[in-house]
């Protein structure tokens, strides 16, 4: 019987792509840069790929922050400070709560039946932080974020960390829901948690989650 759901946070509960994009945006303009209309396109596919990384334990978080956007400079060919531009784009990110469709309803339906905990790869202040300026951190019971814990989704040490401070009699009590196959579902399932998988962009229907959405509020026909 499930008692508590693991919930990731980027493209599950708040869209990354959007609160990115305006932080991206709004470094620009601090640093007065005339970036080309793609640059997002290239930070996306720079970023999945360094984050990709982190999760086989290739990189860690600060060095993704180091190079992210010298990589993206060389890319667009417009030079800039990348150690300074991801300053002022954490700054911004951190302010940054677009939602996901369906997101707020979803975490007030399951905080009347389950303890929920956020768990997330990323910054732990900054996390926290875009919850409570979302006005969802008060649906949490608290956060499990790699930062702080010293490993990341999918690593079994996160997910030690996440049953030993919750404190289930068993880990068919946890659920995980959130949209990577990778560091959401498959090392989460081979730990022996349930795993909801948010496939948001109607990708491949082939996976080894428990359950699968492709909007948020159809967790609700299950949990």
């Amino acid at each position: 019987m499930i008692t508590t759901i693991l919930i990731d946070i980027d493209d599950t509960l708040l869209d990354f792509n959007l609160c990115a994009k305006w932080a991206m945006e709004e470094s620009a303009k601090k640093m007065e840069l005339i970036l080309p209309k793609d640059t997002y396109e290239y930070f996306k596919k720079i970023n999945a790929s360094l984050w990709k990384q982190m999760e086989k334990k290739e990189i860690t978080s600060d060095g993704i922050y180091c190079v992210r956007w010298d990589m993206v400079s060389q890319m667009i060919g417009v030079p800039f400070d990348g150690k300074a531009f991801e300053k002022y784009f954490l700054d911004n990110l951190s302010k940054s709560t677009i939602q996901v469709d369906g997101a707020l309803e979803l975490l007030k339906y399951l905080s009347g039946k389950y303890k929920i905990y956020a768990a997330s790869n990323g910054p732990f202040e900054q996390q926290v932080q875009r919850m409570k300026l979302a006005r969802m951190d008060k649906y949490l019971s608290g956060y499990f974020v790699s930062e702080k814990i010293g490993h990341s989704k999918p690593a079994r040490e996160f997910f030690d960390v996440c049953y030993k401070e919750i404190r289930v009699a068993d880990l068919s009590e946890l659920m995980m829901i959130g949209d990577s196959l990778s560091a959401d579902i498959k090392g989460v399932g081979d730990y022996g948690i349930k795993t909801c998988w948010f496939n948001k962009e109607y990708k491949s229907t082939e996976n080894s989650a428990d359950y699968m959405v492709n909007h948020l509020l159809e967790i609700k026909e299950f949990l």
